[in-house]
C-alpha cells in the first residue's frame, strides 16, 4: 500500500476531523518519496513519525531493528524492514543514541533526568535518576557496567541491574558522551572545557583544560590517542589530540566556527569531523590537514566511514552526503520537505541509516558492506553504540 506524506499542518487538520490514524501514528514510504539521490543509490524505506520535529542518532541490534530517541519523549523500535515495533515514552526528550548491551536490553537516557534499561520488548528493566538531563548516549563496558554523563556534572557508573557503582563530580555541565578505551579507563569532557580521564573505578587519572566549551564525543586511536574537538569563540575553536597520558599531542585549527560534530577515524589513521562553518575537515595522524570539503551549511552531523572509504553526513540544508576518501560527492540526497539533518549515521552491512530533524528515519543501500575497519569508524564506534574500543560480538538475543 503506498502511504502519502502529510505536513505535520496536514496531519493535525486530519485529527482535527476526526480521521483514524495507524497505530503509533507511523507510516512507511516507498522509496523515491522522500529523498532524491543526485546519483543512483536505492532508498529502501523511510519510518516516519508526524508527532516528532527531531529524531537522533540510531542504534542498530543483531536482527537488524533499529532504535532512536526523538524529543517527544519516545525511544522507538522499527525493524529491518522499516515496521514498527515498539515505543517506550519518557517524561522529556530523548537526544542520545541507545547503547545495546547484551541479552538485548537497551540503555538510553532522557531529559526527565532519568536513564532506562529496556527489554527487547520494549519493556523497563530498570531505571535509574541522576540529578540533570542526560542528552548524552551511554557507554558499556566488557563487564555491562553503563557509563551515563548527565547536565548534573556528575558521570555515573551503573551495574547490570540497575544500581549506582559509583559517580565522579566534574567542574562543569557534561553534554559529551563517555567513551571506554582498552584499558577501561573513560574519557569525557565537560561545558567548563576540562577533558577527563577516569579509571574503572571511578578515580581521576588526569585532567586535561582545553579553554574550549566540549560538547563532541572522543574517539580512540589504535594507539590510544584521543580526539575530541572543542568550541570557544570565533577562530578559537579546535581539534585536540591528546596522548593516553593526557598530554598534548598536537591541536588543530583556530576554526572560525563551534566544532559540533565529534571525530571519527579512518583505517589510514585520518580523522574526520564536520564544524559550523560548514566544512568536513580530513586531518592526517601527525596533526596537519588533508582535505577540507565545502558543504551547503553547518555539519554537526559525526560521519560514518564504510569499508570501502566512502563518508557519509548530513548538515542544515537538509542534505545528506556521500564522499569519497579524497573529499570527492560521490552522491547526495536531499529532503522533499527540507528537514536538517543533525543525526549521526549509522552503518549496518550494506545499509547506512540516517534520521533528521522532520521525524523521518532511512535506509539507504550502499556500495559498502560495513563500517571501516578501524578503531573508530562512526559515533558510538559500533553499531550497538557501546563506546567501546573492545570488540563487541554479542548476540542481541543472548
Amino acid at each position: 500500500m503506498q502511504l502519502t506524506r502529510l505536513s505535520k499542518k496536514a496531519l493535525a487538520a486530519a485529527i482535527m476531523a476526526g480521521m483514524t490514524l495507524p497505530a503509533m501514528a507511523f507510516k512507511v514510504i516507498l522509496p523515491g518519496s522522500g529523498w532524491v539521490p543526485t546519483q543512483p543509490s536505492e532508498n529502501l524505506w523511510e519510518y516516519s513519525i508526524p508527532t516528532a520535529d527531531y529524531l537522533f542518532t540510531p542504534a542498530v541490534g543483531s536482527d537488524g531493528s533499529v532504535y532512536l530517541g526523538s524529543d517527544d519523549g519516545n525511544l522507538y523500535a522499527v525493524d529491518k524492514d522499516g515496521k514498527a515495533l515498539w515505543q517506550y515514552t519518557t517524561g522529556d526528550g530523548v537526544r542520545g543514541a541507545p547503547a545495546l548491551g547484551a541479552g538485548g536490553r537497551i540503555v538510553f537516557g532522557s531529559m526527565d533526568d532519568n536513564v532506562y534499561a529496556l527489554n527487547p520488548d520494549g519493556s523497563l528493566l530498570w531505571s535509574f535518576t541522576t540529578g540533570g538531563d542526560v542528552v548524552s548516549s551511554p557507554a558499556i563496558g566488557h563487564d555491562g557496567t553503563v557509563y551515563v554523563t548527565s547536565m548534573d556534572s556528575l558521570l555515573y557508573a551503573l551495574d547490570n541491574n540497575g544500581q549506582l557503582k559509583w559517580s565522579f563530580d566534574a567542574d562543569g555541565d557534561i553534554e559529551a558522551s563517555p567513551v571506554i578505551a582498552k584499558d577501561g579507563t573513560i574519557y569525557f569532557g565537560t561545558h567548563a572545557g576540562t577533558f577527563y580521564a577516569i579509571d574503572a573505578s571511578g578515580n581521576e587519572k588526569w585532567s586535561y583544560a582545553t579553554g574550549d566549551w566540549i560538547t563532541t564525543t572522543a574517539a580512540i586511536a589504535k594507539d590510544g590517542t584521543v580526539y575530541f574537538g572543542g568550541w570557544e569563540s570565533v577562530n578559537k575553536n579546535q581539534l585536540f589530540a591528546l596522548n593516553p597520558g593526557g598530554t598534548l599531542k598536537w591541536s588543530y585549527g583556530n576554526l572560525a566556527e563551534a566544532v559540533r560534530s565529534s571525530s571519527v577515524i579512518g583505517e589510514d589513521g585520518t580523522i574526520y569531523f564536520g564544524t559550523n562553518e560548514s566544512k568536513l575537515h580530513a586531518v592526517n595522524p601527525d596533526g596537519s590537514q588533508k582535505w577540507a570539503f565545502s558543504a551547503a551549511d553547518n555539519i554537526e552531523s559525526t560521519p560514518a566511514i564504510a569499508d570501502d572509504g566512502t563518508l557519509f553526513f548530513g548538515d542544515w540544508s537538509s542534505t545528506f552526503y556521500a564522499l569519497n576518501a579524497s573529499g570527492e560527492v560521490k552522491w547526495t540526497s536531499q529532503s522533499a520537505t527540507d528537514d536538517v539533518v543533525r543525526a549521526s549515521p549509522i552503518i549496518y552491512g550494506n545499509r547506512v541509516y540516517f534520521a533528521d530533524n522532520g521525524g523521518n528515519l532511512y535506509a539507504t543501500r550502499i556500495s559498502g558492506d560495513g563500517p571501516a575497519n578501524s578503531s573508530w569508524p562512526m559515533f558510538g564506534n559500533n553499531r550497538f553504540g557501546t563506546a567501546t574500543c573492545l570488540n563487541v560480538q554479542y548476540d542481541q538475543d543472548g
